[in-house]
């Protein structure tokens, strides 16, 4: 029951929310390894995974990589396309983000050389790094900085991001001044997402510029064939070395290659076509994990977890009636459905894992058919005889379907008729941004904190029916966002944690979104392919290890 992606979304536009990419909960290892046990709480067969770092080694310069994508972006503009996970791969090979974050989850300024906050955290003065220049020769400073901000400000994709923002000033040639209306402790999030990424003016201004991007990334635009591939070489007069002052990237060029069904990636990675894939189902990290431990290839997840769920549009007809979110939520077995995905992912009640420092065990329903029957038979009764009906819509991957229908049947047995509406992810995003859609598989809450969530579950982001609204289960609840803007307004993690468990007991009373698993997401590479867990910022922090890689430092081995 699940489809969307999202997946470097920290946070993300509208787009990393968009297809089904499924990983694995792993830890830092130099060996692969796998356990399986049971949990006799949840009846969940679980596996216990391990991932494989590549040896160390000098770095030698030169090459191409060639990296299978799972999905297509519409466009590579940072303020007007919808870039799915696929997108953030490509995109940031050709631009930089102005923040990153590192190995320990915290935003850290990286074309930026400084973000910093007034003391109300009303203000935030950001400089970037001198002497930085985009592709077609034009300086990086503050004021196409500005620009950018000002383009993803009054834009429909990313521009719910800066609700709250009232200017954006340029105080000096490398350095802009962001005011926004209420206290925000967690703006640099922000910039981690689709928002901060820069691109040259040139390419804003041009009315092609989403097919022709120009950034000041570790690598140049060379050719674009939707659906097919996109290459890139690298910059010659890139603004980054490596620790030992050579120049950076090491890679001549990057083929990424789309290759949309899983079998077509296995066999591209398997028959060395490719280097590099996305692991995009539970059949691909399962196989990989196990030849990883080989030493045949290689497998990298991120460090925190993504949720598949069930989102359900409270704007209209059948879960405007609270009851009939709640037969869901009581009605649907998500232990199941994690032994149905190989048991690499375990059953979810909320955004968070227990290991994580904002988990809150709240009142979300557990799974009981007696009481999803009766339930059901209430609203059946409310309803003048008239059983809960509704209609999911999903891609047709036939791993998600295949979910799906576990789902159906499940509801099948206490009366719920659940039609499964199979469309393309394009559709999908769409249909359910405009709320053209009762029930649709999606993945969501990536983040380290809620933080990256704010527009998609907040109040102010919700639109009418037929509108582009990020907060796409339209779902409004005034406590739930006074909490996520009280947690802005501090910097202190015991009242932010204190905040985010007022949001996730809101969250378990509204049940706008159903929680089915926590999920990982995977890369998966050949053993010459170096670097992609190891990148670092300037002064040799290490970046966060994600689902989709920094190519900047990557290299071949012969």
């Amino acid at each position: 029951m699940s489809i969307g992606l999202n997946r470097s979304r920290r946070w993300a536009s509208v787009a990393v929310v968009a297809l089904l990419f499924v990983g694995i909960s792993a830890c830092s290892s130099s060996g692969g390894s796998s356990a399986t046990t049971a949990d006799s709480t949840t009846g969940t067969t679980t596996r216990s995974l391990t991932y494989v770092r590549e040896a160390p080694g000098t770095p030698k310069a030169g090459g191409t990589l060639r990296f299978g994508l799972f999905g297509e972006t519409n466009g590579w503009s940072p303020v007007d396309s919808n870039w799915a996970g696929s997108g953030y791969i490509v995109a940031q090979t050709m631009f930089d983000r102005l923040v990153m974050f590192d190995d320990k989850g915290q935003p850290k300024p990286y074309l930026a050389e400084s973000i910093d906050p007034s003391a109300d955290f009303t203000r935030w003065t950001i400089k970037v790094r001198p002497g930085v220049t985009f592709h077609d020769g034009s300086p990086l400073d503050a004021d196409v900085v500005k620009y950018n901000l000002e383009k993803n400000r009054s834009s429909v994709v990313t521009g719910p991001v800066f609700a709250t923002v009232t200017s954006i000033d340029v105080v000096d040639p490398l350095t802009v001044a962001v005011s926004v209306s209420k206290p925000w402790s967690n703006f640099p999030v922000a910039l981690t997402g689709q928002s901060g990424f820069v691109a040259a003016r040139s390419m804003l201004d041009s009315p092609d510029g989403s097919r022709h991007p120009v950034g000041t990334g570790p690598f140049v635009f060379d050719s674009w064939t939707p659906d097919n591939n996109l290459q890139v070489h690298r910059n010659p007069n890139y603004w980054r070395k490596d620790a030992d002052g050579a120049p950076l990237p090491y890679l001549d060029k990057i083929d990424f290659r789309v290759l949309a069904d899983p079998q077509a990636l296995s066999n591209a990675l398997d028959s060395g076509g490719v280097d590099v894939i996305e692991a995009s189902t539970p059949e691909l990290v399962d196989k990989y994990v196990t030849k990883a431990a080989g030493g045949g290839t290689q497998i990298f997840t991120g460090h925190e977890t993504s949720e598949t769920v069930l989102a359900l549009n409270t704007a209209k007809a059948p879960f405007d009636d609270p009851l009939a979110r709640r037969i869901l939520a009581t009605g649907i077995d998500t232990a199941s459905q994690g032994n149905l995905l190989k048991g690499i992912f375990t059953p979810a009640r909320g955004p968070f894992l227990p290991d994580s420092p904002y988990y809150t065990d709240t009142s979300y329903p557990q799974y009981d058919q007696a009481e999803a029957q009766r339930l059901a038979d209430e609203y059946k009764a409310a309803h003048g005889g008239q059983p809960l009906q509704f209609s999911i819509t999903v891609t047709p991957a036939p791993e998600i379907v295949t979910i799906a229908q576990a789902g159906q049947e499940q509801l099948r047995q206490i009366g719920v008729e659940m039609t499964i509406n199979q469309v393309e992810q394009t559709k999908l995003i769409v249909d359910a941004l405009q709320g053209n859609y009762e029930a649709t598989g999606w993945v969501e809450f990536s983040g380290a904190s809620l933080e990256s969530d704010y527009v998609f579950i907040s109040d102010p982001s919700i639109r009418p029916l037929g509108q582009l609204s990020l907060n796409l289960t339209r779902n409004a609840n005034p406590r739930l966002t006074a909490a996520l803007d009280a947690a802005r307004a501090t910097s202190d993690a015991a009242q932010q944690v204190a905040q985010y468990k007022i949001v996730q007991e809101e969250m378990a009373k509204d049940l706008n979104y159903i929680f089915i698993v926590h999920n990982r997401l995977a890369i998966a590479s050949t053993a010459n392919v170096i670097g992609l867990s190891t990148q670092t910022f300037p002064d040799g922090t290490l970046i966060q290890v994600g689902y989709t890689p920094l190519l900047t430092q990557v290299w071949l081995a012969s």
